[in-house]
């Protein structure tokens, strides 16, 4: 015997929309990318400027340039320090690392020298010449050809051009030396050898005058 059953036709309906539903949804989701997982990518830039100011670093070794050893006689040359204690043999400007430009170099002095416990006026007794002081950044010994005594300078201070160098005995000249920046790299030394010529009559006594060295962006 057969049996049949009757489904409600409302219920027939709401089973083949149900299942219309899930055909459409399945149809919809199928087409939509799977996330899985954020990826945020932001890239920004700036620029990092600075500004290096001109820096130049130096000092002076082996001072005071010293002539006041036993024998000096006027009339006569003699060679800085006694042999001892180097100083003035040689004296050395020293261009720190930290320096970051190439350099000139200048020197110059005081007009005189002059006697302790005077004036150093126009009275020929109590001062002699600063040109009387030489140096060498050379050679220790002067011994080669066309070896030069430089002659120190004195109110030389803004001169802007340089002089030739003249030989001992000339006119007084100063000096303008280039030098490579040490920029960062070992420091760079300077080394002058001083000599001074004592000039006849000079009186007894301590004497004395004040030498510089100027340094100046090329």
């Amino acid at each position: 015997m057969t049996r049949t059953i009757e489904i409600p036709i409302d219920i027939l309906t709401g089973i083949i929309v149900f299942i219309g539903v899930l055909a459409i949804s399945y149809a919809t989701l199928s087409r939509v990318p799977m996330i899985t997982g954020f990826q945020a990518v932001s890239q920004q830039q700036a620029q990092a400027v600075l500004t290096v100011n001109t820096y130049i670093y130096t000092s002076i070794n082996r001072t005071p340039i010293n002539f006041t050893f036993a024998g000096i006689v006027p009339g006569y040359w003699y060679n800085a320090s006694n042999g001892t204690d180097g100083n003035g043999w040689p004296t050395t400007l020293i261009m720190w690392w930290e320096t970051n430009v190439n350099t000139n170099v200048s020197f110059w002095g005081n007009d005189s020298f002059c006697r302790e416990g005077t004036a150093c006026s126009e009275v020929l007794s109590e001062r002699f010449d600063i040109g009387n002081l030489t140096f060498n950044t050379t050679d220790v010994n002067f011994t080669n050809t066309g070896d030069l005594w430089y002659h120190y300078a004195w109110g030389k201070f803004n001169t802007p051009t340089p002089q030739e160098p003249t030989k001992a005995g000339e006119a007084n000249k100063d000096v303008v030396y280039n030098t490579t920046c040490p920029c960062g790299e070992e420091n760079y030394t300077l080394p002058m050898w001083f000599s001074l010529f004592v000039p006849p009559g000079v009186r007894a006594g301590n004497w004395n005058t004040t030498v510089y060295w100027r340094v100046d962006e090329i």
